[in-house]
Parts: C-alpha cells; sequence; structure tokens
C-alpha cells in the first residue's frame, strides 16, 4: 500500500501489506511524489529518463517564447453553480506554468485555490484564460456547463481584456491533475494555443 495516511491508519493497513507513507506537503510536491514511488518500485531509472523528457520539453518550449514573456499573465479557472475558482500559483497547474517560465495574475500569483465572486470577475482577468470544460454527460457537467455559459452571457464577461483579445480556451481535467502526464498535456496546451506568441 503506499498512500497518505495518519499513524493509526498506518498501523492498520501495515497489518495488511507492505506501506509506505509520503512526507508531502500536497499538489505542489508532485516530482517528489513521483520519485519517491519509483524509488519504492524499484523505478527510479524510469523515472529520471520520465524527468528528463519532462525538463527538456520545458526547456524547448521556453526557449521558443519572445523576450518577456515571463510577463504573460495566464489565468486557469473553473465554473460551477454559484461558485467560481481560480487555480493559483500554489497548485499542480501553478507549478507547471512557473516552470515554463509564465506568469499568473496578481489574485492567483500566491495562493492555492480562491473562490471569486462574480462582482470581482476581473480578479481571474490576465493575457489567456483556461476554462476547465465539464468532463463528462453527467448531471454535474451539465451543471458545469450551464454555469459557464451563464457567465459568457453576463456584462461582466465582456469587459474583461482576454474575452475582448479572444484567447479564453477550454481546457480538460489534466489542468487540475497531478503528475508528469498531465504536465506534458498541459504544455502541449500551451503550445497549441499559441501561449506566448501573442
Amino acid at each position: 500500500t503506499i498512500g497518505f495516511t495518519d499513524s493509526d491508519t498506518y498501523a492498520l493497513l501495515s497489518q495488511a501489506a507492505p506501506t509506505v507513507v509520503f512526507d508531502i506537503e500536497g499538489y505542489t510536491d508532485w516530482q517528489l511524489l513521483t520519485r519517491q514511488c519509483g524509488e519504492v518500485l524499484g523505478k527510479a531509472a524510469e523515472i529520471e529518463q520520465i524527468e528528463a523528457n519532462y525538463a527538456a520539453k520545458l526547456q524547448a518550449f521556453r526557449a521558443q517564447l519572445p523576450g518577456g514573456a515571463d510577463q504573460i499573465k495566464v489565468s486557469v479557472v473553473s465554473f460551477y453553480p454559484g461558485r467560481i475558482s481560480a487555480f493559483g500559483k500554489e497548485t499542480f497547474t501553478g507549478t507547471v506554468l512557473a516552470a515554463a517560465g509564465l506568469s499568473r495574475p496578481p489574485q492567483q500569483a500566491d495562493t492555492e485555490i480562491v473562490q471569486v465572486s462574480l462582482e470581482r470577475l476581473s480578479d481571474i482577468d490576465g493575457d489567456v484564460l483556461f476554462v476547465l470544460r465539464p468532463q463528462s454527460q453527467t448531471k454535474e457537467a451539465g451543471d458545469v456547463r450551464a454555469a459557464l455559459d451563464n457567465i459568457k452571457d453576463h456584462p461582466l464577461w465582456a469587459k474583461l481584456e482576454v474575452v475582448q483579445a479572444q484567447r479564453v480556451y477550454e481546457v480538460d481535467a489534466h489542468w487540475v491533475g497531478a503528475g508528469y502526464i498531465a504536465a506534458n498535456l498541459i504544455l502541449d496546451d500551451l503550445l497549441k494555443y499559441g501561449v506566448g506568441s501573442q
């Protein structure tokens, strides 16, 4: 068993199977967690290759950025009925964007997930806005689509500079995932939508 647990749960789990507990802070430690899993599972060499591939992809992405690209503010948001969530620097997504050499709007610069009121919708503005799209055909996904459509119909949405510049993109769940597969997919999206070339 590999996971996060407290001492009581560890004692119970270790009776059933060998158990490893990782001492990490959260989603920003995803690279450390991957490395530790690799060590525990005897896959350290494979993890080193995955890390090297990711580092090379980051370097290639940063190399194609023009001067001053570190000032490009990338905003990442999800919409639910009655709730707008912005993903800050202290999230998985934030670590990837920082490693890619991109900046964040001030309200997302030093935080995890921040709730944004409709009246403060301008807090999600940036040079590029990535919006998490509904991920399935469930009722919840329908509610997310309705919330997103409602926001897009609101007069405050049209006032956002990123909307006026037509730099809003709907993306999939890898933006709020964790791990090298998701991180590489985020880099693919940054390239796909020309982040850094505006």
